[in-house]
């Protein structure tokens, strides 16, 4: 079936209040999946970001997200 992960998750995964081991443990083997709108709510954020450094990891972030499926 699948995973769909909401936006607040990537966040935590990324600024290290949770570990992708954490998310996987839950998910196991299933497809883990983003929505259009996740995409779109990370790109504003990174955009939003007050400074360079923050934008270029914030992107890169998304970057590495734009592996997994799209719904």
């Amino acid at each position: 079936m699948g995973f769909l992960i909401d936006t607040r998750i990537w966040i935590d995964v990324e600024s290290g209040n949770l570990a992708p081991a954490d998310v996987a443990a839950i998910t196991g083997k299933e497809p883990v999946y983003l929505s259009p709108v996740t995409i779109a709510e990370l790109k504003f954020n990174a955009e939003m970001a007050a400074s360079s450094d923050i934008r270029q990891k914030r992107s890169a972030a998304i970057y590495r997200l734009k592996r997994k499926l799209v719904l």
